[in-house]
């Protein structure tokens, strides 16, 4: 028998997940989002009504959870924890 011990990351993680989009996985991107230190943006989000309201509620906690409109209406959303404002840095 294998024994795995996990320990805790030296750095902080950082990167791009590309999975495909559905209702769960909009559900946890939004809430991975508003756990995350800084900016996620999301693409591809599915905007069915409870996912809408997901949203609507981790807004609710503090979460600054805004959509970006887009002419290919590709689903794009922006997060930032705490509700602080974007720096110039958002579309850089």
């Amino acid at each position: 028998m294998t024994t795995l011990t996990a320990a805790p990351a030296e750095a902080a993680l950082k990167g791009d997940i590309v999975a495909p989009g559905d209702k769960s996985i909009s559900h946890h991107a939004l809430m991975f989002g508003a756990l995350a230190v800084g900016r996620t943006e999301i693409t591809g989000l599915l905007e069915g009504q409870d996912v809408l309201d997901t949203a609507k509620s981790l807004a609710a906690f503090g979460a600054q959870v805004i959509r970006i409109e887009d002419p290919t209406n590709d689903g794009r959303w922006d997060i930032l924890r705490g509700g602080q404002p974007f720096g110039d840095e958002r579309r850089g």
